[in-house]
């Protein structure tokens, strides 16, 4: 296995290494099957709802919080180990619930910088300080 790796670098990366990631981080299920059960498409839909905002806030917040890269590299590091080193051998949905709480702090980090720069432009254009009172007075 090494040795193909040392050989043809390339041919590992696009026919192994890289499925194996886009599996890991896919919002679909794939791999959860067995001979008796197969996902129900509302099991996809519930897999799909739930991990692509989470994901997707998870990437606002390291965009947002890029500044604070220190803590944003705590965790940013235990993403990316974790999720290079299952694509090594055999990515799955499964593993990768030991992330979710590292991604749900980034995530939290996204959805607050969100609501704040959205508040900051309420109270822009009601005329409010930012303590949401009025800066006009009558």
């Amino acid at each position: 296995y090494f040795t193909f790796i040392s050989e043809k670098p390339w041919i590992w990366l696009s026919e192994y290494f890289w499925p194996e990631f886009r599996t890991f981080w896919s919002p679909f299920l794939y791999r959860i099957t067995t001979e008796s059960r197969q996902p129900s498409l509302l099991m996809h839909a519930l897999a799909f709802i739930s991990f692509l905002p989470l994901l997707l806030f998870s990437l606002f917040g390291i965009v947002c919080y890029r500044e604070k890269i220190k803590w944003t590299l705590v965790l940013l590091i235990p993403i990316l180990v974790t999720s290079i080193g299952y694509s090594f051998f055999r990515a799955e949905v499964r593993y990768r619930l030991i992330i979710d709480g590292f991604l749900i702090v980034l995530a939290a980090a996204g959805i607050t910088a969100l609501v704040k720069k959205f508040m900051q432009r309420w109270a822009a254009v009601r005329g409010w300080n930012s303590y949401g009172e009025n800066r006009v007075k009558k």
